[in-house]
């Protein structure tokens, strides 16, 4: 609880403006995150008036085609003066171009310690910055209000422009600096950001598009970091290919549960997808305790792979280019399946008017055998092992060249 939370917000104003008398330069009441009227209340240098851990690295681009900065910021109670009193913690992140221009702040980040914990007790502050390919300065300012100190801290930063990008047009939407919202789903911890890629997808036919998730873990990764891994990934490649934004058509999103057999989330429509619901689906399916039914048919688990996709290719239309044309992309990990299963191909009545792609999101390079490539001979897809979000990014751009040609 804070002591003084109308002096914090007026702490988090003025200690921005780098100046020795603490005045904000910027028009009275304007909020934190709004651009002030000048630059010249940036801070001109760096402090430190206390020791902190601070890791500003470098942008990395994720899976979900955004480049981020994960930063981190750790303060222990011994390192904080008057360590006999509770101090109340604010942490502000400030992004501005190379000339001083104000981009974006993040919210305050207030923490509080109490007098009585341990020395070694600590604050940890995460900041989760979405940039798009340019050059900045990174201002992470840190304050003890019940001092009065605070560190500030500068870091330029530059996001390299991706060579020959296969999906030119991904950030047109988005804002230069975006600040994550992120939010704690059982296990998982999920960042949302406000903003959407642009994926547009030219095509001329008509298209009714299936995405398809096997949400559920493969079998010969159980738990532990694999099991984050394939999560991220999964959550990832949807939120990605739900951008695909098609000139004529349908689009829709299934995550199946193969450990037990069942449909673990459905949405129809070209409206954002829902996170938040296929977060907890994803949080449902690999953290909730398996009945021993489930269990014991465990054989059965490619079959309901299968006898789902026989269903949607079986429900493709006549061959005609007036008609839709199905769509089916496959986001799988590498599946092995155990207890003698039965590998039997997809079974076509006649020739699919139909279109399927197997994106395979691999775990290292020890995953060499994947059992769903026999179930989809027939269909005989595309199939793509993904290892990175460069690989990604190249995958999609061939899936959008290969529909913007229907």
């Amino acid at each position: 609880m804070l002591r003084f939370p109308l002096l914090t917000c007026l702490v988090a104003l003025s200690m921005l403006t780098g100046t020795s008398t603490g005045q904000d330069r910027r028009p009275p009441g304007a909020p934190l995150g709004t651009s002030p009227p000048g630059t010249d209340w940036i801070p001109e240098r760096e402090r430190k008036d206390f020791d902190w851990n601070l890791d500003v690295p470098r942008p990395e681009l994720r899976m979900d085609q955004r480049h981020e900065i994960a930063l981190k910021a750790r303060v222990e109670a011994g390192d904080l003066e008057e360590s006999d009193a509770d101090h109340d913690l604010t942490l502000v992140t400030v992004v501005t171009d190379r000339d001083g221009k104000w981009l974006a702040a993040s919210p305050p980040d207030r923490q509080s310690l109490a007098s009585d914990v341990h020395e070694e007790s600590a604050l940890e502050f995460e900041t989760y910055i979405s940039l798009t390919p340019g050059r900045y300065v990174v201002w992470v300012v840190l304050e003890d209000e019940t001092t009065g100190q605070r560190n500030v801290a500068r870091k330029e930063i530059e996001v390299a422009r991706i060579g020959n990008d296969p999906l030119p047009q991904a950030y047109m939407d988005l804002p230069a600096v975006e600040f994550a919202r992120v939010e704690q789903v059982g296990t998982l911890r999920v960042r949302h950001f406000a903003s959407d890629l642009a994926i547009p997808v030219p095509n001329t036919r008509p298209l009714d598009v299936e995405l398809i998730a096997t949400l559920s873990a493969p079998e010969q990764w159980p738990g532990g970091d694999a099991l984050f891994r394939h999560t991220e990934n999964m959550l990832a490649g949807l939120t990605v290919l739900s951008r695909l934004d098609l000139a004529a058509g349908s689009r829709s999103v299934t995550g199946l549960d193969l450990l037990r057999r069942e449909v673990a989330f459905e949405q129809e429509g070209r409206s954002p997808l829902d996170r938040a619901a296929l977060v907890e689906a994803l949080e449902r399916v690999n953290r909730s305790a398996i009945s021993v039914d489930a269990l014991t048919g465990r054989k059965d688990n490619p079959a309901f792979l299968r006898r789902y996709i026989e269903d949607r290719v079986a429900s493709s239309p006549p061959d005609s280019s007036d008609d839709p044309l199905k769509v089916l992309i496959l986001v799988a990990g590498v599946m092995r399946f155990e207890d003698s299963p039965d590998l039997s191909e997809v079974e076509l009545e006649g020739r699919c008017d139909c279109r399927v792609f197997h994106l395979r999101f691999k775990q290292e390079l020890q995953d060499l055998f994947d059992q769903v490539d026999d179930l989809l001979k027939p269909l005989d897809p595309p199939t793509w092992d993904i290892f990175s979000p460069r690989d990604f990014r190249r995958v999609i751009g061939e899936i959008v060249d290969d529909l913007g040609g229907s």
